[in-house]
């Protein structure tokens, strides 16, 4: 019987399909194999294996202990060479060291394991350990993680039951306690002294009707790594001329700083352009070549959109003319994302830094974990209660250096493009004065033009009488 949690629960007038084949063979001394991908925690495969032996393929360590190297017992503090340790006698290995380890099924786990009607014993075997084969590389497994991440749970828990054969637990189930996480990430570092690995900076801004919350959040250079730079509410007159446009023009100006002295600004702003000043959102994003409008939808729970939704234009009222450009998010596809990150932070798989200052206290992390997923739609808290905006921009700051990575960024709104577009042409100029050489240096030295012969000249043909009247 293969891929029994894909099987009915029951088949109409008949009862559970499982126990009707067991009936069929009470009278049969065979073997009955059942067999299936692990999907959830109540799955069908899951339930026998647990009454059977529980034999797991593992990794032996030179002290005689057995690893099952589970993917979250891997340790990416290192990400270009990740390692596992030994829970027995503390023994680090790499992946090449694992891989070239003896390998074999560890003892029976259930001491009592379910028998049948002959008194035989049901053996059950976790056939599947990915890490310990040369199928995938981890760094590979690793990529194709944070791809899933970025499209939704759906897209995880695949990643998670077929990539690494292992049993997927909700994010219902899930939960990041505020004093963990404020313990785990946090990290001696400041606005103007930031590690080597933060490569570019990224800010997300939440629009309310007198302020701005604003955090700015550093990235690795593959977007997998976030440092917290700083986090701050920047109030606004709404009487002065210049209002909401003075203060974001004063976060686009700030600079900040790395601890080999290379200077940063911010690379692109993500501003909410959802029920409050939405017009001098637009105007503002219109002027900047490194803020841009956003507007966040959430999915539904049968539906999961990516965070990167959708890029439109729309129209700008009030003294100025033309367009902007407007982009959706899929804001659950970011709060997954966010979740998983947090959740791998606490476990020792630490992808979120903090500092103790620039706004990082106890009010911003209630805020940060205000939302939970519950039947798979993040439910926000209720007025008057923890606020959600350092939630709400953590993500806009997320789909701000996703959008940056993937180069989606429109030719008005990439502060790059030229330099870029002048680059392909000094690089086309160049092949075509390569070619040029080369044409030239299979000419003859003395100058002298080839000859050439001339095209053969097709005889006369003649049209006095046809091939019929010729006979």
């Amino acid at each position: 019987m293969d891929e029994l949690d894909r099987w009915q629960q029951e088949i109409r007038g008949e009862g559970d399909p499982i126990s009707l084949a067991f009936q069929r063979q009470l009278r049969f001394r065979g073997m009955t194999v059942m067999c299936s991908t692990p999907t959830l925690e109540d799955g069908r495969i899951n339930k026998y294996f647990k009454q059977g032996t529980c034999e797991t393929w593992c990794a032996v360590c030179k002290c005689g202990a057995f690893m099952p190297c589970r993917w979250a017992d891997i340790d990416w503090s290192d990400p270009s060479e990740p390692t596992i340790a030994c829970k027995e006698c503390g023994q680090v290995y790499t992946e090449t060291d694992i891989k070239g380890l003896d390998h074999e099924y560890s003892p029976p786990a259930n001491a009592e394991p379910f028998k049948d009607n002959f008194g035989r014993i049901w053996r059950s075997f976790e056939v599947f350990g990915t890490l310990c084969h040369s199928f995938y590389s981890w760094k590979s497994l690793r990529d194709y993680e944070i791809q899933a991440l970025k499209t939704g749970e759906a897209s995880y828990q695949s990643f998670v039951n077929t990539r690494l054969a292992e049993i997927y637990k909700p994010r219902d189930e899930l939960s990041v306690e505020l004093p963990a996480l404020m313990r785990e990430c946090r990290d001696d570092y400041s606005p103007y002294d930031l590690p080597v690995e933060v490569d570019f900076l990224c800010a997300g801004i939440d629009t309310h009707d007198n302020c701005l919350f604003v955090e700015v959040v550093g990235f690795s250079k593959d977007g997998r790594e976030h440092w917290g730079v700083e986090y701050f509410v920047a109030p606004y007159d709404l009487q002065a001329p210049g209002g909401i446009r003075d203060c974001l023009e004063m976060l686009a100006t700030k600079a900040y700083a790395r601890v080999d002295g290379v200077e940063m600004k911010i690379a692109l702003s993500f501003i909410d352009s959802g029920g409050h000043r939405t017009n001098e959102v637009y105007t503002m994003a219109a002027r900047s070549s490194r803020m841009m409008a956003i507007k966040g939808i959430a999915s539904s729970r049968d539906k999961q959109d990516p965070l990167i939704r959708k890029l439109s234009k729309v129209s700008l009222n009030g003294n100025v003319k033309g367009k902007t450009h407007l982009l959706v998010l899929g804001v659950n596809a970011g709060k997954d994302a966010l979740f998983d990150m947090e959740v791998r932070t606490i476990t020792g798989d630490r992808c979120l830094h903090y500092w103790a200052g620039g706004g990082y206290d106890k009010t911003y992390f209630a805020g940060l974990l205000s939302e939970k997923k519950v039947g798979g739609k993040w439910i926000a808290p209720q007025r008057g209660s923890t606020p959600n905006e350092p939630l709400d921009c953590r993500v806009y700051a997320m789909a701000a250096a996703e959008y940056y990575l993937t180069k989606i960024i429109p030719r008005g709104l990439d502060p790059d493009y030229r330099r870029r577009n002048m680059a392909k042409k000094v690089s086309k100029k160049a092949e075509k004065e390569q070619e040029q050489i080369v044409i030239e240096e299979q000419k003859p030295y003395n100058g002298e033009e080839r000859e050439v012969e001339a095209p053969c000249t097709p005889k006369p043909v003649d049209n006095s009488a046809s091939k019929y009247e010729q006979f």
